[in-house]
């Protein structure tokens, strides 16, 4: 999960689409993404140079079989268009 540490929103939704949870928390981003095998926690803060908010924290979540971080972000990625879109904060 190293590899979306950095990542802004738009990267992530290019590679994951939108997140199943996005939450805001001061000037942190909460982005959650599920798939059949796993889950990705995402928390993004603002950059201290631009002010834009990129991947501060990436941690994944195996559901029974541990995945590797390859294999969850495959199985993320292909849920891109799956129904069921995101949920805002105030959803919940």
């Amino acid at each position: 999960m190293h590899s979306l540490v950095g990542a802004t929103p738009e990267t992530l939704r290019a590679m994951l689409g939108p997140p199943l949870l996005l939450r805001r928390e001061g000037l942190a981003q909460v982005w959650l993404y599920r798939s059949s095998v796993c889950a990705i926690d995402l928390i993004l803060y603002p950059d201290s140079h631009s002010g834009a908010a990129r991947v501060a924290l990436a941690e994944e979540r195996s559901f029974g079989v541990p995945a590797s971080g390859t294999a969850c972000l495959t199985s993320v990625s292909a849920r891109r268009g799956a129904p069921g879109g995101p949920l805002a904060a105030g959803a919940l």
